[in-house]
């Protein structure tokens, strides 16, 4: 299973919720989400910026994954969720230096 990053922002319905119970600790209920579709979240943080959080979960395909964000987006409690997925650099430059070597630049 690969590792997923994801940055997200509340809309103001959300923080209205936060406003009414500011002391809640919604990493608690990300993690029992997705560990109720088989995935782990490592991290979870909110964030100052342009993204109100970011969370790293392990643990579940990208189909899951995105699952998972249709239902929360859903309900109206996030926007602009936006999913990231680690990758093998070393693995990408060997699949490039074999593509680069049958491919010729126009006119050559």
């Amino acid at each position: 299973m690969s590792k997923f990053y994801a940055l997200g922002s509340y809309t103001d319905q959300a923080l209205g919720g936060f406003l009414k119970n500011p002391n809640e600790d919604r990493s608690e209920v990300i993690k029992t989400l997705f560990g109720s579709v088989g995935g782990t979240v490592i991290l979870f943080d909110i964030l100052r910026g342009s993204s109100d959080f970011i969370m790293c979960v392990e643990g579940v395909d990208f189909e899951t994954l995105a699952s998972v964000k249709v239902a929360v987006q859903s309900t109206g409690m996030i926007k602009d969720f936006m999913v990231f997925e680690t990758t093998d650099m070393n693995k990408i430059a060997t699949g490039a230096s074999n593509a680069l070597s049958s491919y010729r630049k126009p006119g050559e």
